[in-house]
């Protein structure tokens, strides 16, 4: 598995794959956890500021 990881991070720096996020404030882990996203979205949590 570790072997393919830097052709992934090559690919996403390429853009030529990209990954869909919904960013959310850190303050808001607990909402973030439990809520519903939709399949193949991942949720980022950035700090606060």
């Amino acid at each position: 598995m570790t072997e393919i990881l830097p052709a992934l991070f090559a690919m996403l720096a390429e853009r030529s794959i990209t990954v869909d996020t919904q960013v959310r404030p850190l303050s808001e882990v607990t909402d973030a956890w439990t809520a519903q996203t939709p399949s193949g979205v991942r949720v980022v949590l950035t700090p606060d500021r």
